[in-house]
């Protein structure tokens, strides 16, 4: 039997891995939506996770490899290990492609080079722990990404933003002072400014 575990659109292709018996590893495939242009694109890779770029693909392997691709053998570069297994966010700003990696709480930003992807760590508790949602295309703006992160027994889920330097990671503004969080939700930027909802101090 076979197993599409990952399916993501890039441009004029689509992406994903498929996991065929006895093996059961899974492969990199690529599809023009013809039978001729669908085919397994890589076999060297083992990916679990997937996100395309224009031009190529991103791939974290089984291994938690994180690797650049043209989609094919002769253009594979690793840009960083232990990222994932379980990245389960990601979004684009400005030329820098932000992961949410879940199994190790960090928030990862790569440039499809090796010396620009690394996990942005500089909070006010000196690493990002806890839940972090991103948003999406609608939470980017000219300066960066904004997204909402939970710190455990400081702010709670509050309002933050990057610009994709570790120095630049940092809560906007802490709305509900203390460790409930106003969690804020529904994140838009538009019209040069930020809308989104939050709870107030009654927590409503």
């Amino acid at each position: 039997g076979q197993d599409v575990t990952d399916v993501r659109a890039g441009v004029g292709l689509l992406w994903f891995a498929l996991v065929s018996s006895p093996t059961g590893d899974p492969q990199l495939w690529r599809s023009d939506g013809t039978l001729a242009g669908t085919f397994a694109s890589i076999t060297s890779l083992d990916p679990i996770y997937i996100e395309p770029y224009p031009g190529g693909v991103l791939v974290v392997d089984t291994a938690g490899d994180l690797w650049r691709t043209d989609g094919t053998e002769s253009d594979i570069e690793l840009l960083a290990s232990g990222v994932g297994p379980g990245v389960t966010d990601r979004a684009q700003s400005n030329g820098i492609i932000y992961l949410d990696d879940f199994t190790n709480e960090l928030l990862w930003r790569t440039d499809l080079t090796p010396g620009g992807t690394f996990p942005l760590l500089a909070t006010p508790n000196g690493g990002i722990g806890g839940e972090l949602i991103l948003f999406g295309p609608d939470s980017v703006s000219p300066t960066g990404l904004f997204f909402t992160q939970n710190e455990l027994g400081s702010t709670g889920i509050e309002l933050w933003h990057t610009d994709g330097q570790v120095a630049g990671t940092q809560i906007v503004t802490d709305l509900i002072p203390g460790s409930l969080g106003s969690s804020p939700d529904h994140l838009f930027f538009g019209l040069g400014t930020l809308f989104f909802s939050a709870r107030d101090a009654s927590l409503e």
